[in-house]
């Protein structure tokens, strides 16, 4: 495939392309020390091998909550830390992906995500979860929401993502 470097700036609303080019050199030419400029690569025609595909999704919260009080308004439930939370379990819910993709890396959350009610929650000292995506099944999504909660707990509990696989799953 062949992959293109995007000269882009700005963050967020201000977030813009500036040029593409079609070697790393020229890209690097152009933006000539600048910081404000960041040099982005990607394969052209990269999605034309993904398909549309039904996925399920399981969440394990990492901590326990057992007052009600510290959570959102939006979601007055308690949790066991290990409880595992299927989501997204329709058959009408569907991602790209490869016709043989089996998983997507494991989503990581701990601590503020986003502002308001839902802020206050999420700066809880003790507040994450993992998520897990299957292209196979529930079971299977669940399956590796247990695996993942084990790997972060033979981790010493990190707070950070980076003890997470990059790799999605290639065979169980």
């Amino acid at each position: 495939m062949t992959t293109v470097y995007v000269v882009t700036q700005g963050e967020y609303s201000d977030y813009g392309i500036d040029e593409i080019f079609s070697t790393k050199a020229l890209a690097e030419r152009y933006v000539n020390g600048d910081s404000q400029k960041r040099i982005e690569e990607y394969e052209l025609d990269k999605e034309l091998e993904k398909i549309s595909r039904p996925f399920w999704s399981c969440t394990v919260h990492l901590f326990a909550c057992k007052n009600k009080d510290d959570w959102p308004v939006w979601d007055r439930k308690t949790f066991q830390a290990g409880e595992l939370v299927p989501s997204h379990s329709s058959p009408y819910s569907f991602k790209l992906a490869t016709p043989t993709q089996r998983t997507e890396p494991a989503h990581f959350c701990y601590g503020p995500a986003v502002k308001g009610e839902r802020q206050r929650f999420l700066n809880h000292p003790e507040y994450g979860r993992i998520v897990t995506t299957s292209y196979v099944s529930q079971e299977h999504a669940n399956k590796l929401a247990v695996e993942a909660y084990q790997a972060w707990l033979r981790a010493g509990k990190p707070t950070h993502k980076d003890w997470l696989p990059d790799d999605p799953e290639t065979a169980d």
